[in-house]
């Protein structure tokens, strides 16, 4: 529930600092910053926990799928689940934050569980209040381009800058960004890898948050941050690599669904 930070490597001063996982922090008057979200919920087990998300319309945030609280009927899992906007996620410092009253996760997604990576770990989240007047939304990458042939990729999140020795997160609470080096494409075109052993990427309560590039017209979200993996005596736990969902691929669902859940309640 810390302060909201970000850090955008190429247009500021480097400063010795660690975020997300080898980021460095910027304050919430940067642009930027008006792209994302922090999602706070409850996984199946009734522990809190955050994640990331991005915003895609005035009421319309993408996350992953497993940053959706679920309970025993799906208005019971969304009550326990809530988008925060601003530069902190303390209720005294945050600008919003709003109760959720529709979500839909890809219909794949509970099936692709004992995959490795699951590539349907994707979900749209529709608040009940608009997001406020300053909030933007991200262009989804409109056609594909391998991401290992773009200068810079940035991935933000409000996740641990390290897991300690304990297996707690360090850190939690602060959205930051770094740079994703050595980004690749996996063997899987619906997902994207970012080898982070050199200590940039993603960590714990990163989950759901955007892999983005930035051009003339804004930020373009190429991937959702959906988990890191790790070798089992591996000692940092955010030193594996950081698995995303390729937006472009689950464009057609992104759209489908954002529609869908911008109709006038059923329920």
């Amino acid at each position: 529930m810390a302060t909201l930070l970000l850090s955008l490597l190429c247009l500021f001063p480097a400063k010795p600092s660690r975020a997300v996982i080898g980021g460095e922090e910027l304050a919430m008057r940067h642009y930027v910053t008006k792209y994302v979200v922090g999602i706070r919920y409850e996984d199946d087990k009734g522990e809190k926990k955050i994640c990331g998300g991005s915003i895609i319309g005035s009421h319309l945030i993408l996350t992953a799928a497993h940053c959706i609280s679920r309970g025993e009927t799906e208005s019971i899992g969304l009550s326990k689940t809530s988008v925060v906007f601003g530069d902190s996620m303390r209720p005294d410092r945050a600008l919003a934050e709003l109760a959720v009253s529709r979500a839909s996760h890809h219909q794949d997604y509970e099936k692709s569980k004992s995959l490795r990576y699951n590539p349907y770990d994707v979900a749209v989240i529709r608040t009940k209040d608009p997001l406020p007047a300053a909030a933007r939304h991200f262009q989804l990458a409109a056609s594909y381009f391998p991401v290992s042939q773009i200068p810079t990729v940035y991935v933000l999140g409000y996740g641990a800058i390290s897991v300690g020795r304990d297996g707690k997160p360090v850190g939690q609470g602060q959205l930051y960004s770094a740079i994703a080096h050595r980004a690749a494409d996996h063997e899987d075109d619906r997902l994207i890898v970012v080898d982070q052993s050199k200590g940039t990427g993603i960590c714990t309560g990163d989950d759901g948050g955007p892999m983005v590039v930035e051009n003339d017209q804004g930020y373009i979200l190429m991937g959702i941050a959906s988990t890191v993996s790790n070798k089992a005596d591996e000692k940092d736990k955010c030193a594996g690599t950081g698995i995303f969902l390729n937006v472009h691929a689950l464009q057609e669902w992104i759209i489908q669904q954002a529609f869908e859940l911008m109709q006038v309640d059923k329920w």
